[in-house]
């Protein structure tokens, strides 16, 4: 060691070095580089394990990566490392909370839930925790418990100023919703014409449904097939969207799209496309533009690809519903909705009156896939969708979750899509049956259309 040097020295730059590995990692996420962030958060800890804000972001990752062996393992060598667990740093307790849930510890998660929020570690931690524990108090059988703490969950986010500035702009989107359906309603077709051509125009499969009926479940499944890519819920038609959706004058602009802009929103398409899957368009493998919200824009997609295949999910209104009332999205103007039952099953409303008037156009270009089918007749439901889709079994395919396991999902079912199918989740509704009285009358017609009586 040099005469200038001393461990007090090597001790601060390691400090030093560990926050900016935290800075960098925190940067990369905005640039939705989730690997490349988990390798800047590892080398955090790495440098300074006793950078308790880097720990916990690394925490984070990893139980959003499903590597929880390893986020576990982290943990226990923070432990190891204080004299006193967590005493200046409250969020890690709710991190193992998090942590106990996802190794199936549902009691011991329960009780740390429980102390963390009266503990009262700070809203924004607290607000999560609630929905944390609406979730653990739901797999436990404790339905009436776990209503009241998702409802606290819901409230203390839709009072967040984030959530107010996104529920001015779901109001927009909403509004969008409803143009759409007053200007098709009334039609028997989209009523545009397709300029002749000979020239085959390479289109996407796209994948929607309402969210939480099963979309990222087929999306782990089709990925699987060597044939397919799939984009996982990007902004494929950012620059197009806003051109010809939320007013009559934009879906007049649609109706109006000469063939040369049409073939230029195709190219801008595919550019966005490119920033995230390789070799497209018209490359070996199909893209799969999975987005489940984009169902409100099948005329954009139709108007643009001709020949566009659309797979929908669909899943019991009622727990289509319920399960987007239970989880905890990142929120954007669309999942706003969902902090109320009342607003999520309108938008279901809305979102689903819309879908049935498109599907009346292009019943062709349309394959409906049901959740609770594909859950309970896995391989004659997927080999049917094969064959929708030009395609053929491929051994493997049903252990999708394999290879979920090892992709960054960004979605809220990113911890389900990792495991064998499971029943649990049909009929999820019946135990909160009285909590949906006052939004079934929204719901019956399309329980009675999509045949869930």
């Amino acid at each position: 060691m040099a005469a200038d040097e001393s461990p007090c020295d090597d001790e601060q730059t390691l400090r030093v070095l560990s926050s900016a590995y935290l800075r960098l990692a925190k940067d990369l996420i905005k640039l939705d580089a989730g690997e490349e962030s988990l390798a800047a958060g590892r080398n955090a800890v790495c440098a300074d394990p006793d950078n308790l804000d880097a720990v916990f972001f690394l925490l984070d990752r990893l139980e959003k990566l499903n590597q929880i062996d390893e986020a576990w393992a982290t943990l226990l060598a923070v432990e190891d490392r204080q004299s006193t667990p967590y005493a200046s740093c409250g969020k890690l307790y709710f991190m193992k909370a998090c942590l106990e849930y996802r190794r199936g510890h549902l009691k011991m998660a329960r009780g740390m839930f429980e102390e963390f929020i009266n503990k009262d570690h700070g809203r924004p931690r607290v607000t999560l925790a609630y929905g944390w524990l609406g979730k653990t108090l739901d797999r436990l059988g404790f339905y009436d418990e776990a209503m009241e703490a998702i409802t606290h969950y819901n409230t203390l986010a839709a009072a967040t100023p984030e959530a107010l500035e996104m529920a001015k702009e779901g109001e927009k989107f909403q509004a969008g919703i409803e143009a759409s359906t007053r200007w098709y309603r009334n039609k028997t077709s989209f009523e545009w014409r397709e300029a002749s051509s000979r020239k085959r125009i390479p289109s996407p499969v796209l994948l929607v449904g309402f969210p939480r009926s099963g979309t990222t479940l087929l999306e782990q499944i089709l990925s699987a097939h060597s044939m397919l890519q799939a984009v996982d819920e990007r902004p494929t038609l950012e620059g197009i969207e806003d051109r010809f959706f939320g007013s009559e004058t934009q879906l007049l602009q649609l109706q109006k799209l000469t063939s040369r802009d049409a073939e230029a929103c195709r190219q801008a398409y595919w550019a966005n496309v490119a920033r995230y899957v390789s070799g497209v368009p018209g490359g070996r493998r199909l893209v799969v533009d999975k987005f489940p919200l984009n169902i409100v824009h099948l005329d954009i997609y139709a108007r643009l690809f001709p020949g566009v295949r659309i797979v929908v999910a669909l899943r019991d209104p009622r727990d289509s519903v319920l399960s987007n009332y239970f989880q905890t999205f990142s929120l954007n103007p669309a999942m706003v909705a969902n902090l109320e039952l009342s607003s999520s099953a309108q938008q279901y409303a809305r979102v689903m009156a819309l879908y049935q008037v498109f599907r009346n156009f292009i019943p062709g270009n349309i394959y409906e896939i049901r959740y609770e089918s594909l859950v309970g007749d896995f391989r004659n439901e997927c080999s049917r969708l094969l064959d929708f889709l030009g395609l053929e079994w491929e051994d493997g395919l049903d252990r999708y979750y394999e290879t979920a396991s090892q992709r960054w999902i960004r979605t809220a079912s990113y911890q389900q899509v990792v495991k064998p199918l499971y029943s649990d989740a049909i009929g999820r509704w019946k135990n909160y049956a009285h909590y949906l009285e006052a939004i079934n009358p929204l719901l019956q017609p399309f329980i009675e259309s999509f045949g869930y009586l």
